[in-house]
């Protein structure tokens, strides 16, 4: 997948190390479940995510990369439900050094595209701690509506941990969509 600025491909064995950079810096990863990964646990998490499909639920798990250039700068997931295949969970996560330039809007833009006209998904759900403002501000930016809050879902870095539920339906994106064909249209027309 290509937008505006990014390419969202497959991950390959080599990209391990960009993804490890980040990863293993604190401020990116502390609204992420799990311990800092050693290199051999990220090289193992490559290889996972480059075999997504095979695993159950399966996940489509894409390497996001700045154009024109191949640098690896996040990862975005969408994670089949295990109990409705219908329904898939967004992920996300980005090098710090890329926050506030748009790169997660755009690419989870892309992500939720692909779920929904691709996979023919019913609904899309991601969740985000309230205090990360800026991935639950990427989901609204998205169009996803808040569905509530799970308290103490997640256990993460020693502590229970409470998160907002996003959610959006294939006929929300769809609603969208054509609103956002219509508009360019009468640019098109009136331009």
């Amino acid at each position: 997948m290509v937008t505006k600025r990014l390419r969202l491909r497959s991950f390959r064995d080599e990209d391990w190390s960009a993804v490890h950079a980040y990863t293993i810096d604190p401020e990116t990863v502390r609204y992420v479940p799990g311990e800092l990964p050693s290199e051999e646990e990220t090289q193992e998490t490559i290889h996972s995510w480059m075999n997504g499909l095979a695993a159950c639920p399966p996940h489509y798990d894409f390497a996001v990369t700045l154009l024109p250039h191949d640098w690896v700068i996040g990862w975005c997931c969408i994670q089949i439900s295990s109990s409705h295949t219908e329904v898939g969970e967004l992920m996300y996560v980005f090098n710090r050094d890329f926050w506030g330039q748009g790169y997660a809007t755009e690419s989870t833009r892309a992500m939720v595209d692909f779920g929904f006209w691709e996979l023919k998904l019913h609904r899309i759900f991601a969740t985000c701690r309230p205090e990360n403002a800026g991935s639950w501000r990427v989901l609204e930016k998205l169009g996803m509506q808040r569905e509530g809050l799970l308290r103490e879902n997640t256990y993460i870095h020693g502590k229970w941990c409470d998160s907002f539920l996003y959610a959006m339906l294939a006929d929300d994106w769809k609603s969208m969509a054509d609103i956002s064909s219509e508009r360019q249209s009468r640019q098109d027309n009136h331009g």
